[in-house]
């Protein structure tokens, strides 16, 4: 057998650099103040001239951690949802953590299995944009004692830090705007409110303004819900000067191609959270809530750094990243 073909050890690096297993494990564990910087640049030389490759199983059973951050988001083909792993992924590397996406795909039973597959592997650390609604529920596949953090929605019997948008707040302000230019009609559309805290407190803030706007649940997977937002849309009165708020960006997507073909006049109007630029190069007179996820996301990995670094101790506390209406 060829040197080539020799799998290089961690014990081989050892000799041929002169010191001992442990010094070469502290070096790959980036514990350089505890050697000399000749010690350090011998064990480089030899690395590369050597080819070694460490094994990254038995590092991780050496300092049980795996420096990866498991990152479980409701559906990656949100805009907001990848966006979010961004944020997390661009401030977890500073300190040497890989973010690991799993995509739940708008299943709560789904998110369930991949957070107990989850706990079965060696994750330093679980950020969750959860689809469940209690704490409790998701907190029972979970049995290894790792740092958890919710983004983007409350739950209940909460136990974990969140990060999560001001709702009702904007959802009131955009509602007191197209007030204030005389929209008296409001149509909500969204997908099934049910318990989800995002839908729950966009509804609420819409109602305090417009108490007696119109709700329409949605499936918007389904060709059906295609079906009942076309019909919304054919059956309005366009005389009267009506808002559509959309809850959720595909819905806004659907609405603002929808209303392009129809050449809808100006007494209809759209608005509703979106996060891609694309929308306003379909409509560029839109005018959007926009939640920063890229921040929520950042603001997710940094207290969760704190977390692994045992500096904070935030059960429960919560962040609000405010949204912006342009």
């Amino acid at each position: 057998m060829s040197n080539k073909d020799k799998t290089v050890s961690i014990n081989d690096v050892a000799l041929a650099a002169g010191v001992s297993i442990a010094t070469v494990s502290r070096f790959l564990n980036g514990q350089l103040n505890r050697m000399s910087d000749k010690t350090a640049k011998k064990i480089q030389t030899i690395i590369d001239e050597m080819g070694y490759v460490p094994n990254a199983a038995a590092r991780q059973l050496m300092t049980k951690s795996s420096k990866m951050i498991a990152v479980v988001v409701a559906n990656i083909d949100d805009h907001f949802s990848s966006e979010l792993f961004k944020g997390i992924g661009a401030i977890s590397i500073t300190e040497g953590y890989t973010p690991v996406l799993f995509d739940s795909n708008d299943d709560k039973q789904q998110e369930l299995d991949l957070i107990n597959k989850i706990d079965q592997q060696n994750f330093d650390a679980i950020i969750i944009q959860p689809l469940n609604t209690d704490a409790q529920v998701i907190q029972k596949q979970i049995k290894r004692k790792v740092p958890i953090l919710t983004v983007d929605r409350s739950l209940e019997n909460a136990i974990w830090p969140k990060v999560i948008s001001d709702n009702y707040e904007i959802a009131k302000k955009v509602s007191e705007y197209y007030l204030k230019k005389d929209y008296q009609q409001v149509i909500v559309i969204t997908e099934p409110i049910g318990t989800v805290s995002t839908r729950q407190a966009r509804t609420k803030g819409i109602q305090a303004i417009y108490p007696d706007a119109t709700i329409m649940e949605v499936n918007i997977q389904e060709t059906v819900g295609n079906k009942l937002i076309d019909n919304v849309i054919n059956n309005i009165d366009k005389k009267e000067r009506t808002l559509i708020f959309a809850l959720k960006e595909r819905l806004v997507l659907r609405l603002a191609s929808l209303l392009i073909r129809q050449d809808v006049n100006k007494n209809l109007m759209l608005t509703g959270f979106a996060e891609a630029d694309m929308i306003f190069e379909i409509n560029p007179e839109l005018q959007l809530v926009r939640q920063n996820p890229f921040k929520m996301g950042a603001t997710a990995g940094e207290l969760m750094l704190e977390l692994l670094k045992n500096k904070s101790n935030r059960v429960a506390e919560t962040t609000t990243i405010k949204a912006k209406f342009i």
